[in-house]
């Protein structure tokens, strides 16, 4: 009972995980950053609903320390309780995954 293939959905799917389906990006891609700047790679479920300029908020907090994981974490329950929040949320809440990365 298994969901079918999904790809643009696998980062953070412990499901497909089981079947052997890779949380491990395979990519390449040239960036132009600074030191001070973050990455946040998030699924439709936090950019559904969290703002561009709240999610660098939230992360940012976390930012001298460089505490990566703790930033994503509390993105990923920041957005969690507004899935919950909403109307039907007891049937449906949205995949929710995001990995931070400090510059």
């Amino acid at each position: 009972n298994l969901p079918g293939l999904a790809t643009s959905r696998a980062m953070g799917d412990l499901q497909a995980k089981q079947v052997g389906v890779t949380a491990e990006p395979d990519f390449c891609c040239d960036l132009s950053v600074a030191a001070g700047q973050v990455l946040i790679v998030a699924s439709d479920g936090v950019w559904d609903v969290i703002d561009d300029e709240t999610a660098v908020a939230t992360c940012m907090q976390f930012a001298p320390l460089r505490e990566a994981e703790t930033a994503a974490a509390v993105l990923v329950e920041a957005a969690r309780i507004v899935w919950e929040g909403r109307p039907g949320s007891s049937e449906r809440v949205d995949d929710i995954s995001a990995v931070v990365v400090f510059f």
